[in-house]
């Protein structure tokens, strides 16, 4: 029976209720304790290296030394740093010390980083970096090279990190150092991380594991093997991770950066497994320590986590809040990959509260910056995502196209959790569908994959899901064992979610049955369970907003410090402006004094001169009036010749133009007789070679019509009068694959339409056509042999709608990117075109008001973007 079950569970939640408001009031005061506890233990270095410094006069070695304790600083407390590496640069500037100050250089550029103002950072580091070279110190080239990498990689711009981390591998090979290898290797296991490829950032790691190791520094050693653990932890191997967040912490010796590490690293495995409690008290203590250390980027990535947390468990006002702030940070800090990220994680709370328009615009903010970036696995989830809302939206045709995408690119990424969440999503797509046979395969699925990751939370809810199939199936036992098996892992998970979802199927089971007792009861439960989720949510959130109400005030604190320095800089700054505003003004009227006087003495003579020049002036004027007289006469003659000419011009273009038109439909006459022949040829005539013949004669034939229709086309454009009304792309699309269906299966070209457009395109339906086939002939003639294939899409973007063909053929070299335009330009001698194609339609989109974006990679392939001007009339 599963009544005294359900009850012990009742009263277990009922107690968790009562204790966890206290658990969570008390978690604050426990991670202040654990901070203190490890300023401590840090407080007797802190304290030699202060008297080292206090010991010392003005020399190099106190330079040095106040840099060391500033690196110090940056584990614990960055504005102290601040004042620290301040102090260490003005020192060296006064004692001349040119190696001191290209440190303190890249400190402050290393604190503007942590405190997330990205450009001040880069602008310090610049400076550093200038002072390696001019020294020169290899190091510090260096090290300034690395810590510009890690300035790209928190903007979000990847491929500038890894060019900087190549420059600063190449730097320290003029003078090997151990110790800054791995530096250079531990920030490029965290790039690597970044964009998703774990196999490579665990190679690295492995080695600098290694390197570590050998130089004999637990903290460093405890550094590296926190990263070893994130590798695996990438490669969802998350006992391995745990192993290796262990090991760290032991090393660490109470080093708050490491002890801040393991406590964020164990939440993630904690959240991957489906313990959400568990990684909340993590991150609680992670929150801790970055109020105290103010590194922006941390505390945004760490209240994105949190976010994520509240969002699956159903706390939505909550999450919204945590991911708010996250975003205020990354946002103002030009922090633009995690700042995507957030937005993404939005879309997913919008979602989940069903607010689909938000959602959906979030998600396509958050999509176009991970194409940007190349972001495939963010990509692959945002298609994932787009599945969802429109399958809630009952777009199911859209919906599992973009299911079946995104699950297509994480199998080629090769993410088990990421390849988890797409079979499972499909899976829910055919079962909102009520096609409940398709649906069990992607849960059974997904529930192997749960198994294997050991996530808790993944197979409680793929249990619950598979029970629901059942009853609708009318497999009533099948269904009771798998939504029992769902309840026994609802509970380890303390999934609240999961818990209302068996309730509710357990109702439907019971009403099935035929015990609507029974029902009634389970329907009570699903009640009582929902008020203590409120209740509890109440209580969590009164905690989780206090925190974020000390996250808040602890950055508004940093601010007010900021603006008092400022102030104070200020103050000194007008003191100083006063005094040499004094100065400066005193000269200025002696300045002055002197020029008045030798100005007076010249205004006198100038008067005289200019009397004279006045006379010479009249003079001259008299002698202008007459000139201009004479040239009015002839420009009244000339007007009349332009107008005279002008006419003659345009009777002269016109008449070119009907001359040009019927020519070119004269010459199509023999050239189509031509063409008859020659297929008449191929049924009478069986001589190869003579077949052969009249098969060249076609061609060449087939070549000149081509081009005769294109300088045709030149002639209509100018002549067509616009009348707008709907075009159906679609259709467009079609008719012309239609119309060079031969030139296609003959090169084994595939072809790929896809078209997009929410509302009805207006334009002049004759000249689209003349710019889609000229845009489909270039990409025919310049196909490769090799798998060719062409794109065509319809969209819209900007209120413009945009029409795109795109190839994998041989492209374009860049030097002639900006000619490709002109009229009978041709890239290579070896090109079979003509070299009008392109400047048909630039001349045509412009009859349309219209515009063209050209990419193109030699060997790769071309894409040409044409954009119309959305009508409505």
């Amino acid at each position: 029976m599963i009544y005294p079950f359900i009850f012990q569970l009742l009263t277990g939640l009922f107690v968790i209720y009562l204790i966890e408001a206290l658990i969570l009031r008390t978690l604050y005061i426990i991670s202040f304790i654990c901070i203190a506890q490890l300023a401590v233990a840090q407080a007797p270095q802190i304290d030699s290296l202060q008297k080292l410094i206090d010991h010392e006069g003005d020399t190099p070695r106190k330079v040095e030394l106040i840099n060391s304790l500033s690196f110090f600083f940056f584990g614990n407390d960055i504005e102290r740093a601040n004042a620290t590496t301040e102090e260490a640069l003005q020192l060296a500037k006064k004692i001349g010390d040119r190696s001191g100050e290209g440190w303190a250089l890249a400190y402050r550029g290393l604190y503007y980083f942590f405190n997330g103002e990205l450009s001040t950072a880069r602008s310090f580091l610049n400076q550093s970096l200038s002072a390696g070279k001019n020294l020169p110190d290899q190091n510090l080239q260096t090290y300034s090279l690395t810590q510009i990498g890690n300035f790209y990689r928190d903007k979000g711009d990847f491929d500038s990190t890894l060019l900087f981390y190549r420059k600063a591998q190449k730097q320290n090979s003029l003078k090997p150092s151990e110790y800054y290898e791995s530096v250079i290797m531990t920030n490029l296991t965290r790039y690597y991380l970044v964009i998703a490829k774990p196999d490579s950032a665990l190679q690295i790691m492995k080695e600098t594991v290694k390197i570590r190791e050998q130089l004999n520094d637990p903290i460093r050693l405890a550094d590296a093997l926190i990263l070893l653990g994130n590798c695996y932890l990438g490669k969802e191997d998350f006992n391995e991770a745990a192993l290796n967040y262990e090991r760290a912490l032991k090393l660490s010796r109470g080093e708050a950066t490491i002890v801040s590490d393991y406590h964020q690293n164990m939440g993630e495995v904690s959240f991957k497994r489906g313990d959400f409690q568990a990684a909340l008290d993590h991150w609680g203590k992670v929150l801790t320590y970055h109020r105290q250390s103010h590194y922006k980027y941390g505390l945004a990535s760490l209240l994105l986590r949190m976010g994520k947390v509240f969002s699956q468990q159903g706390y939505f006002n909550l999450a919204t809040d945590y991911l708010t702030n996250a975003l205020k940070i990354a946002e103002k800090s030009s922090y633009q990959y995690l700042a995507a990220q957030i937005i993404y994680e939005q879309a997913w709370v919008y979602y989940r509260s069903k607010n689909f328009d938000l959602a959906l615009s979030n998600l396509h903010r958050a999509e176009r910056f991970f194409k940007a970036t190349k972001s495939q696995p963010e990509i692959a989830g945002s298609w994932d995502l787009r599945g969802l809302i429109e399958r809630r939206l009952k777009h199911y045709d859209t919906a599992i196209y973009y299911h079946e995408k995104s699950l297509a690119e994480r199998m080629r990424l090769g993410n088990k959790v990421d390849i988890d969440a797409g079979i499972f999503n499909i899976g829910e797509f055919y079962a909102a569908t009520e096609k409940y046979q398709a649906a069990l395969p992607y849960y059974f699925r997904s529930l192997k994959m749960d198994t294997e990751l050991g996530d808790n939370y993944g197979r409680s809810l793929n249990y619950n899901r598979i029970g629901n199939i059942y009853i609708h199936l009318s497999r009533f036992d099948s269904a009771k064992i798998y939504l029992e098996k769902s309840m026994e892992l609802a509970v380890p998970t303390s999934s609240k979610e999961i818990f209302r979802n068996n309730f509710l199927d357990f109702a439907a089971y019971y009403e099935k049955i035929g015990k609507p007792t029974e029902a009634i009861r389970y329907y009570k439960k699903y009640n009582q369970l929902s008020d203590s989720i409120f209740s509890k949510q109440t209580a969590q959130s009164l905690a989780a907003y206090q925190t974020l109400y000390e996250v808040e005030r602890n950055q508004q604190q940093i601010e007010l410090l900021n603006k008092d320095n400022q102030l104070g800089k200020a103050l000194v700054q007008k003191q100083q402006a006063i005094l040499y505003s004094a100065i400066g003004g005193s000269i200025i009227f002696l300045a002055l004094a002197g020029f008045y006087f030798r100005f007076n003495r010249k205004l006198k003579k100038l008067n005289k001169e200019v009397s004279e020049q006045k006379e010479e002036i009249q003079a001259q004027a008299e002698e202008l009036t007459e000139s201009n007289q004479t040239i009015s006469g002839i420009n009244e003659k000339l007007e009349e010749r332009i107008e005279e000419r002008t006419s003659e011009l345009k009777q002269a273009f016109k008449e070119l133009d009907t001359f040009f038109y019927r020519s070119s439909h004269d010459f199509r006459r023999p050239l189509t007789t031509f063409m008859g022949l020659a297929e008449v040829a191929r049924v009478l005539v069986k001589d190869p070679a003579a077949l052969e013949l009249f098969e060249k004669v076609n061609e060449n034939a087939l070549n000149l019509d081509k081009m005769l229709r294109k300088l045709q086309s030149v002639s209509d454009v100018d002549m067509q009068t616009l009348i707008y009304k709907e075009v159906s792309v679609k259709e467009l699309f079609e008719i012309e694959l239609d119309e060079l269906k031969h030139e296609l299966d003959k090169k084994k070209i595939r072809t790929i339409i896809s078209v997009k457009l929410e509302r009805p395109f207006h334009s002049y339906g004759a000249l689209v056509k003349i710019i889609l086939q000229n845009l489909m002939e270039n990409a025919i003639a310049f196909c490769t042999t090799a798998s060719p294939v062409i794109h065509l899409s319809a969209y819209e973007q900007n209120g413009e709608v945009v029409i795109e063909v795109r190839d994998n053929g041989v492209g374009i070299e860049p030097e002639y990117m900006e000619r490709v335009f002109e009229m009978y330009f041709r890239a290579s001698e070896h090109s079979k075109g003509n070299g009008l194609g392109l400047y048909i339609v630039k001349k045509t989109l412009q009859k349309l008001n219209g515009r063209i974006e050209l990419q193109s990679e030699p060997g790769k392939g071309t894409t040409v973007k044409v954009f119309f001007p959305q009508r409505l009339d």
